[in-house]
């Protein structure tokens, strides 16, 4: 019994210090996995970004490389819109515009030129900063699209080049991206309106229910845990757009995300438990062995002595002095 409880403390601390290993293994993996999800985000956003400015590099070049007497002649427009596909079939159409809103000359698959944008959003904001993407909208055509509009200063004269962003063609730029199953990434606009159709369940330009619970920086990429109202928890990664007001999230279910953690964590403990088994069982049964066998040794030398004291009281005197002796000093 001795032993045995001899054998316990180290056991115990033996299972304490293993149970401390896995605790900081299993928070390490998991700040590993916000890491690499932050990155992911990180390098999406900056792809999504880079697509943005140099189309509106592209629009910027165009404008600047002709008058408005040019490209309001529709041959013209139509030869300036076809090199703008050679560098990047993303542009889905193009269109003039005068200083009062005027559509002077359009080409694309829409009967637009005529009308009038003076009291347009799009409008208004490419009037004052020079250089506007849109958040997605229906507009004329009665579709969702977003464009990107320029200002052009001609002399005295004002005018403006507007493309539209072939919607197909940006959604699967933002939506490509893998992450195990329940990766995906999406756009929101800062009203929680969506920007890419959600691969996981939400249309262009559906309120998105899980705004309300995103974390966002206005510059860096934030990871966080959330899932209120979905029946699903995600691990998210948000980060703003720099030529944009939309903010880019990826975000994967949490199981998906920490399965391999998981799974390495149930392992470890599994092999902890099983081995620590194994070896605390094996240690009783060499204790119990060990005390049994020092038992026997102890009844041993007791019958050795009780067989002395027979013999003693049988013996001469003088071979008793003797025995006595013995007997003492093996005492």
């Amino acid at each position: 019994m001795i032993l045995s409880r001899g054998l316990l403390a180290p056991f115990v601390a033996l299972m304490l210090v293993c149970a401390t290993l896995v605790y900081y293994f299993a928070s390490y993996s998991r700040d590993q996995v916000q890491t690499t999800l932050v990155r992911i985000a990180s390098g999406h956003r900056h792809l999504v970004d880079q697509f943005l400015d140099e189309r509106a590099s592209d629009l910027r070049f165009a404008a600047a490389s002709c008058s408005i007497e040019e490209i309001s002649n529709r041959a013209d427009l139509t030869e300036l819109f076809r090199n703008l596909q050679a560098g990047s079939e993303a542009f889905f159409d193009l269109g003039v515009f005068d200083d009062t809103g005027n559509h002077l000359e359009y080409v694309g698959p829409y009967d637009l030129a005529g009308k009038n944008y003076a009291e347009a959003e799009w409008f208004k904001a490419v009037q004052e900063e020079g250089l506007y993407v849109s958040d997605v909208f229906l507009g004329h055509r009665k579709i969702p699209h977003f464009i990107i509009a320029v200002r052009r200063r001609e002399g005295d004269r004002t005018w403006y080049l507007r493309a539209t962003i072939d919607t197909l063609s940006f959604n699967g730029l933002v939506e490509g991206i893998r992450m195990a199953q329940t990766g995906e990434a999406y756009l929101v606009n800062r009203k929680g309106v969506l920007q890419t159709a959600r691969r996981s369940g939400g249309k262009l330009m559906e309120s998105d229910p899980d705004f309300n619970t995103y974390v966002i920086d206005d510059e860096n990429v934030t990871s966080f845990s959330a899932g209120r109202h979905s029946q699903q928890r995600y691990l998210y990664a948000t980060g703003p757009l720099k030529h944009a007001d939309w903010v880019l999230v990826v975000r994967q279910e949490v199981g998906d995300a920490y399965g391999p953690v998981t799974r390495a964590v149930v392992i470890a403990v599994a092999v902890i438990l099983v081995g620590g088994t194994v070896a605390g069982f094996m240690a009783y049964i060499l204790a119990s062995g060990l005390a049994n066998a020092l038992a026997l040794a102890d009844i041993e030398k007791q019958h050795i002595k009780t067989q002395l004291v027979k013999d003693i009281r049988h013996a001469p005197a003088w071979i008793g002095a003797i025995f006595r002796r013995l007997a003492e000093r093996n005492d």
